[in-house]
């Protein structure tokens, strides 16, 4: 780092730290006069009070004749900040197209930056659909705005972010040092993942290999097939079952009426047999037979 840029950056640091602008911080990360580290206070009175929203500050070799690259961490629902968290402001950029001087210095930069957050500019809107919603739809603004604040630059959102940071470290830290049963059942977990990767691997293979779906096809056809004929060969032999039952009734009734008409047949012949022999009566002569 060139003495004057030294000298330049050592002065501006200290103004942050000892008469910084209302709701504004900012300090160097470590020994690095170069990389900064700020915040800003949500404006009262606007959708971003009460939260504190967080910027990087990048300085440049050719500073203070090029603007530094300041873009915040916090995300803002804004028309002049995009998700990635770059600022759509006039003094940040090089003219022709920006304003900056090498007459400005981080104090007012951050100034100015707070003062776009209470005031933002829908005439130089850097994300679309926010900058529309902020001309024409401003109570969804609002509530959008109000939404992101509570969600991302709150304490308690910067408490739950630290919190979820521990627990992610604590489970990493967990996961290296864990006990036997731990590496078990992870080991098993793998396993299972394993099976089934492997299981919808071999679907998509079916179903991008024609001769694969052939076979497939061919399978469930003939297990279809063996089924039904099963099935036809099962009622087959029901049907069988129950026309032998139904015939087998017929058959005891015309055996018991030939047997009945037998006996009486055989009765009929003792009767006749046992009867005595009655004498047939003479012929009668006629009257003339006798004259003569």
């Amino acid at each position: 780092m060139a003495g004057p840029l030294v000298s330049r950056m050592t002065k501006e640091i200290r103004m942050l730290q000892n008469d910084p602008p209302p709701g504004v911080w900012a300090a160097a990360k470590g020994d690095k006069l170069t990389e900064l580290e700020a915040q800003l206070q949500g404006p009262k009175d606007t959708v971003y009070e009460g939260g504190l929203f967080s910027l990087s500050v990048d300085i440049p070799a050719r500073y203070p004749f090029e603007p530094p690259k300041v873009k915040f961490v916090t995300p803002v629902y804004h028309p002049n900040i995009d998700p990635e968290g770059r600022i759509c402001l006039d003094i940040l950029n090089m003219p022709p197209k920006g304003a900056w001087k090498p007459s400005l210095n981080l104090p007012t930069i951050l100034a100015s930056i707070g003062l776009l957050l209470a005031q933002p500019n829908p005439d130089d809107g850097l994300v679309t659909d926010i900058t529309a919603e902020f001309r024409h739809q401003r109570q969804v603004f609002d509530a959008k705005a109000r939404q992101w604040t509570q969600r991302h630059a709150t304490q308690a959102a910067r408490s739950e972010d630290a919190d979820a940071a521990a627990a992610a470290a604590a489970a990493g830290a967990a996961g290296a040092v864990g006990c036997t049963g731990g590496v078990h059942r992870s080991m098993s977990a793998r396993a299972a993942t394993g099976q089934q990767q492997q299981q919808a691997k071999q679907q998509q293979q079916e179903q991008h290999d024609p001769q694969r779906q052939a076979q497939g096809l061919l399978k469930t056809t003939t297990a279809a097939a063996a089924a039904a004929g099963d099935t036809a060969g099962a009622a087959a032999n029901a049907t069988g079952s129950r026309e032998k039952e139904n015939s087998q009734p017929g058959l005891s009734q015309g055996s018991a009426a030939s047997t009945a008409k037998r006996q009486e047949a055989g009765v009929a012949a003792e009767q006749a047999e046992t009867l005595p022999a009655v004498a047939e009566p003479a012929p009668k002569r006629s009257r003339l037979a006798l004259k003569k």
